[in-house]
């Protein structure tokens, strides 16, 4: 499904795209369903269990950092975020988390990407996160760096940094 939202040039290569997993979600095929491909399948199963929105997780989509190619990344994310636009617009019910390639990000672009997504989603579902405490995470004072930001504001900054985790988590 994903191969022919690539550009041309990536879609004559072998899938995986991406490292495997080693999770077999359809069970070999015994579940005789694939969520994705047949939304009224996915509603009718989310009725059935009385659950009112799904959202739609890139679940081997969080590889992306393995695709050591940036534009190959680039084009993986934008097939993925694309095919779940398509997916969404089925239903209201139906969400998805895009994924984003971190590849060669400009400075410019770091330094405006945050406001620039709040302002767009909205600062309530803003979650931080970092690969705190792996012994290769490479960006030990992310946390930091974002407090001391002066283009966020302190309240943007609080729900990013923790209210919004706990309100999501219910932690209050």
């Amino acid at each position: 499904m994903i191969s022919s939202a690539l550009p041309e040039r990536f879609q004559r290569r072998n899938s995986p795209f991406y490292p495997l997993e080693n999770w077999d979600r359809d069970l070999g095929g015994t579940l005789g369903k694939h969520w994705l491909r047949d939304v009224p399948t996915r509603l009718a199963d989310m009725d059935v269990q009385g659950i009112d929105l799904s959202v739609l997780f890139p679940t081997v989509g969080l590889l992306i950092g393995q695709a050591r190619e940036p534009e190959l990344a680039i084009a993986l994310c934008r097939a993925y975020n694309d095919c779940a636009h398509a997916v969404c617009s089925e239903s209201t019910r139906l969400r998805a988390v895009a994924m984003v390639q971190l590849h060669d990000i400009p400075k410019e672009a770091d330094e405006s990407l945050i406001p620039t997504v709040a302002a767009m989603i909205g600062e309530d579902v803003l979650l931080y996160a970092s690969n705190y405490p792996y012994w290769d995470m490479d960006y030990p004072d992310s946390a930091k760096e974002l407090r001391e930001r002066t283009d966020l504001s302190e309240r943007v900054k609080r729900k990013i940094l923790g209210e919004n985790a706990r309100r999501v988590y219910r932690l209050e």
